[in-house]
């Protein structure tokens, strides 16, 4: 016995809605990532939505509608090829994400080598919960908690945790540089680690909406210890107002989100921890960890109802730090 739903998805200006049709069954799904949701921790999509990995539901071309906006919807097809692997897809230059161009929501990626009828993945984050049926709800719970493709690419940072037996250096000659960029390569900068870091990972509505997934990371940084390298004479950078006390650093190209800066924290910002390029950091999470001072969840009273928390002993904040 079976019956269909339709769940909503919505960029964060609201330009874009989404509607996604879905057979409801009583009966145990298959763990298998070609059916149901995952979690992608391949390079490209990690690149691309600036995040430590993207949570996908794939269903097929039929299953959607585009209820509004769609000439508000942005295509960038990804530049990279991946190594083969089951789970996401192995050719990830055929790929072709979908954005709001308005607030750079990311709102699905397409398989361009397919045929109409094959998969679509269409990203959790932006999801309207209050669309989506309990059933589902716990089923898509049980099935992150397994579902990980390409998960032999997780960055370094990703499990990492303070190393409290051994603290993280405050000072280092010279600091240890790490490199940022976004997915077509137009923007990039650098960060110097002057300091024991710390990693933010907020669950809030805009972080999730604009990196297509559970949350987003954050680490603070001096401004004096950043630099952006490439962008003189660019016109991919903006800057954009993102809230009423900050703005974010977004390209143009792509729409990755690269920092935030806040406007009450002259001498800070904060790079998006999903934009590092792995082969600046440190080789494997033992090596990140001591680099670290502090790991923290926040804003989690508006985390995804579809996935739990990490069971990580860190610390667990309502609203931001």
């Amino acid at each position: 016995m079976s019956s269909s739903s339709i769940i909503q998805s919505q960029c964060n200006c609201g330009e874009v809605t989404l509607d996604i049709t879905l057979q409801l069954s009583n009966s145990n799904a298959s763990n298998s990532c070609n059916e149901g949701v995952f979690n992608c921790h391949c390079s490209s999509c990690r690149k691309y939505h600036t995040a430590a990995y993207t949570s996908f539901l794939r269903v097929t071309k039929d299953q959607i509608a585009i209820r509004s906006g769609h000439d508000a919807i942005g295509k960038f097809t990804c530049q990279t090829v991946e190594k083969e692997s089951n789970g996401c897809y192995d050719d990830h230059d055929k790929l072709e994400r979908w954005y709001c161009t308005k607030c750079s929501s990311k709102l699905v990626s397409v398989d361009k080598k397919c045929s109409d009828t094959d998969h679509y993945l269409v990203n959790l984050g932006p999801l309207n919960e209050d669309t989506i049926p309990c059933i589902l709800l716990t089923k898509w719970k049980e099935q992150l908690k397994t579902n990980n493709a390409h998960a032999e690419e997780m960055s370094s940072w990703t499990m990492a945790l303070p190393n409290y037996t051994t603290p993280a250096p405050t000072t280092a000659t010279p600091p240890p540089i790490w490199i940022g960029s976004c997915a077509c390569g137009s923007c990039r900068y650098q960060i110097a680690i002057t300091r024991a870091a710390q990693l933010q990972n907020c669950y809030c509505h805009l972080c999730r909406e604009l990196s297509g997934g559970a949350f987003a990371t954050w680490i603070p940084i001096y401004k004096r210890d950043f630099e952006w390298k490439n962008t003189d004479n660019n016109t991919a950078l903006d800057i954009v107002r993102t809230t009423e006390h900050g703005r974010r650093h977004i390209c143009k190209l792509c729409r990755g989100v690269l920092t935030v800066v806040y406007d009450f924290q002259p001498d800070l910002i904060w790079p998006c921890v999903g934009s590092l390029d792995d082969e600046s950091l440190p080789r494997d999470s033992q090596s990140m960890s001591k680099y670290l001072k502090r790991v923290c969840h926040i804003c989690c009273r508006h985390a995804p109802l579809w996935m739990d928390l990490p069971n990580d002993e860190m610390e667990r904040l309502d609203d931001a730090s």
